[in-house]
């Protein structure tokens, strides 16, 4: 073998009667030669240690082959052993050569910059944490992420205190502590309250104890994970469990109550046509009454809107859905909160998600409540507006101009108001500056995702105590947007429900079911009474709709009615008579909703009044 001239003093030798494993025993005699498979493949690489272990050495040789025919060439360089053993050694451990710092330095560059590629991708934040609880390396892009002030935390351990949640500061030092002891790693889950906003962030902190080696705390080295969006639905999943089994039991309760209404209306009618006007138990017979039908009504909303789901778009006229919500908006406001309103007698048309709008508009005036001082004033106002308007909001900053033609819907609250600096923030998800158990912060997220999902505008102005105005644009409707598909893309997929028209007295209803059925509605319909009540058990009634037709509410049909109430409760009906015709109901279905069938044959409208309480 040949040697290359700057081993050749090292051996003694020239090395053309040498072999491989002299050389390495002249260099150092606790090397030994590789084994012969090391040697068979093209090219190979094994470190070979200057000093034998334990503890591993830090530096040694690289032994490189490459083989080109029958000849192997092979190389040694010096080089650094693993990154454990480099990290376990001092400077006493490398000798005194040039060669060790270029290497050392090479070293530390690859790993600084692997560590900062996998610090910029890590969905967490890492630290090197004091006993103290100040931090001797903090994630910078917890600046970016929250706001924090990195330096300051570097500097002071009561600055992290001061952001732990109140009610989990005790929680933290005592897990902290407990921890240390146990001398092994542990995971804890904690609040931190930004100071800039007043936000409520979840973090699920990953930690280990570093000790010396007579057992001397000298910190700690974790994680910091964001876990805000997990606490939250777990939260909401409990509580959704909870509430749907109340919905079921309210559910049960609002039927028994609406029957019971039912009762109190129906004697009541009874006892004022029996009295004389002049009698003085008239006036009060006539109000029990009165009272007991606006009760039936506001009965029969919540049972609707406890029984429809959100996802399904269609057609209604926004001052009736408007007019029609504030019924169920008074009942969630104190006695000694007003509600003022302001909508303009102009229909407007639109095309929406009517759950969703209903969910929204009580969340709305629910945060308005919440802000407003005891004897406020809460204001809802509705008005048409022209293409090109200029809105006024603080959020987005200058507001915005309707882009169409549609209606300008306002609610406005004499609470305390928005700071400035927090402003910004509003629409952000999980951003709240109520308790953590009274409020989300997706109720401003989500009428936000609302309003834009059906091409409309959302701006917010607000004066520190004076109150917040919320400004929502609806775009009017064209008619044309049932026939887009994006329509199917917005319901997220899911398969639409068949819509179910049962009909009663068919012989009046020949043109309405033919326009029916072309809206894709299934259209059953009965001219005999026990034909029809053996039909309905196999009828879904949250989809479906009974139609009373006829001007005349006879015996059959009272019968069929009183039936449908007593055995298909969640089954809605209407009475539908001749617009020339008042309908004529008597006075214990006098809280059955009334459709007109239009002269002339034109039943476009009642189609759509139709298709509107299918949803």
């Amino acid at each position: 073998m040949k040697l290359d001239p700057a081993l050749q003093p090292l051996v003694g030798s020239a090395g053309e009667k040498l072999e491989l494993a002299v050389v390495l025993k002249a260099i150092n005699p606790e090397w030994e030669l590789p084994k012969a498979p090391f040697f068979e493949a093209e090219n190979n690489t094994q470190f070979l240690p200057w000093e034998p272990g334990p503890p591993a050495s830090p530096h040694g040789m690289r032994l490189q082959t490459l083989r080109t025919g029958e000849i192997i060439c092979c190389s040694l360089t010096p080089a650094l052993g693993t990154a454990q053993a480099v990290a376990e050694a001092g400077m006493h451990d490398f000798p005194d050569t040039e060669q060790w710092g270029p290497a050392l330095f090479m070293r530390l560059k690859k790993s600084e910059n692997r560590v900062k590629i996998y610090s910029h991708h890590f969905p967490g934040f890492m630290y090197q944490q004091r006993p103290d609880l100040s931090f001797s390396y903090l994630d910078p892009s917890l600046r970016d992420a929250f706001g924090l002030d990195v330096n300051l935390l570097q500097r002071s351990g009561g600055a992290l205190m001061d952001l732990i949640y109140e009610k989990d500061r005790d929680y933290y030092l005592h897990e902290v502590q407990q921890g240390a002891k146990n001398n092994e790693r542990f995971t804890l889950n904690y609040r931190l309250k930004l100071p800039h906003t007043g936000q409520i962030i979840y973090l699920q902190d990953f930690r280990s104890p570093v000790k010396s080696a007579n057992g001397l705390l000298l910190g700690y080295e974790g994680v910091w994970l964001d876990i805000t969006r997990q606490s939250v639905a777990e939260k909401r999943l409990s509580s959704a469990g909870w509430k749907e089994s109340l919905a079921t039991l309210t559910s049960g309760l609002l039927h028994d109550f609406k029957n019971s209404m039912t009762g109190i209306g129906t004697l009541s009618e009874l006892y004022c046509r029996s009295m004389d006007p002049s009698h003085p138990w008239h006036e009060g017979m006539t109000m029990i009454r009165k009272n007991a039908l606006e009760a039936q009504k506001i009965v029969q909303r919540i049972i609707d809107l406890n029984r429809e789901e959100a996802g399904k778009r269609n057609y209604h006229n926004l001052r009736e859905l408007i007019k029609d919500q504030i019924d169920l908006v008074r009942i969630v406001l104190p006695k000694h909160m007003r509600i003022e309103t302001d909508i303009a007698e102009t229909d407007i048309p639109v095309y929406l998600d009517e759950v969703a709008f209903r969910q929204m508009m009580l969340n709305l005036v629910i945060n308005s409540r919440d802000a407003s001082p005891h004897d406020g004033t809460i204001t809802i106002n509705m008005r048409a507006l022209e293409a090109g308007t200029n809105i006024e909001g603080d959020v987005p900053p200058s507001g915005f101009v309707s882009p169409k033609e549609g209606a300008l819907i306002e609610i406005a609250d004499e609470g305390h108001g928005i700071p400035p600096e927090n402003l910004p923030h509003v629409f952000n998800p999980y951003y709240t500056t109520k308790e953590i158990s009274k409020g989300s912060g997706l109720g401003l997220y989500n009428t936000k995702i609302f309003i834009q999902d059906h091409g409309g505008e959302i701006t917010i102005q607000s004066q520190q105590n004076q109150g917040t105005t919320i400004r929502l644009f609806l775009p009017t409707a064209d008619f044309t947007e049932s026939l887009k598909p994006t329509g199917e893309k917005r319901d997220g997929g899911r398969r639409t429900e068949r819509r179910t028209v049962v009909i009663f007295n068919e012989s009046n209803a020949a043109e309405l079911i033919d326009h029916l059925r072309d809206q894709q509605c299934e259209v059953i319909a009965f001219a005999q009474a026990e034909r029809l009540l053996r039909y309905l058990p196999d009828v879904p009634p949250e989809s479906s709709l009974l139609l009373l037709v006829g001007s005349h509410f006879g015996p059959a049909m009272q019968k069929v009615a009183r039936e449908v109430e007593k055995r298909f409760p969640g089954l809605r009906m209407v009475h539908v008579h001749p617009a020339h015709d008042e309908g004529d109901l008597p006075a214990e279905f006098e809280h059955l909703l009334e459709l007109t069938i239009p002269p002339g044959g034109k039943q476009r409208r009642l189609v759509m009044q139709i298709l509107d309480l299918l949803g």
